[in-house]
């Protein structure tokens, strides 16, 4: 099972319901995994333009109080009655990726996100990976200074001409990862901007949609539940 945290724009556009989020999820079923979108933004009332302005910018709803989105979504997954004790994958693109790093980050037994009512009583269940694309690294994220709580198998794409993700403060963060035990791979897609698998831009947006880099990205994606899959099976 794979959870899916979008980025700081959300899942719903000025055209509507957004596609990015939906086609990797639909690679994952296509190889064998039940696939959950976390929407942050609707059961706070945050529209798109409000994320834009306020969300993208830092001014509310920063990453570290975003991890208990991942928390709680966990805790979702780990009730339903198909769901595996330890096949859990949690994915997050941008902003999302920001929430998953802060949520790898801490021991939620001793530390736990802002935005949670009470501690969860117990660490993020065990997880067979975690799948980051192009996540926001910049200030105030802690990954670049703090490594994760718990090795677990992570692949990484950043892209090269980004713009809004500092990959310099990621590779601070790769680098913490590491030292944490973390076994991780990182792909540098060449060329292309942040966003560049989101093919509804908007008008004035500065990234740039490659639908050849988009199709690269979801079977890269596929592939990494794939070969967790695998290791599964041999384990």
């Amino acid at each position: 099972m794979v959870v899916l945290h979008h980025g700081c724009g959300g899942l719903i556009g000025e055209q509507g319901d957004k596609d990015v989020l939906l086609a990797y999820a639909e690679a994952a079923v296509s190889v064998g995994y039940i696939a959950i979108i976390v929407d942050s933004f609707r059961p706070r009332g945050i529209g798109f333009d409000e994320a834009r302005a306020t969300v993208c910018s830092g001014l509310q709803l920063r990453g570290r109080s975003r991890a208990g989105d991942v928390a709680a979504s966990l805790a979702y997954a780990r009730s339903l009655p198909n769901a595996a004790p330890d096949g859990f994958v949690i994915a997050g693109w941008s902003h999302g990726g920001w929430a998953v790093m802060e949520a790898m980050i801490m021991d939620m037994r001793t530390e736990w996100p802002p935005s949670l009512t009470a501690p969860p009583g117990e660490a993020l269940p065990p997880l067979a990976g975690v799948y980051l694309t192009y996540p926001y690294c910049g200030f105030p994220s802690r990954a670049p200074r703090r490594g994760w709580a718990a090795p677990v198998a992570t692949d990484v794409v950043l892209a090269e001409h980004d713009a809004v993700s500092d990959v310099g403060r990621c590779h601070q963060a790769f680098e913490r990862m590491r030292e944490s035990g973390v076994p991780l791979e990182v792909a540098l897609f060449e060329g292309v901007t942040h966003a560049f698998d989101k093919s509804d831009q908007t008008a004035t947006s500065v990234f740039v949609y490659d639908p050849d880099a988009a199709a690269t990205a979801h079977a890269r994606f596929a592939g990494f539940l794939e070969d967790l899959s695998a290791s599964d099976e041999a384990d």
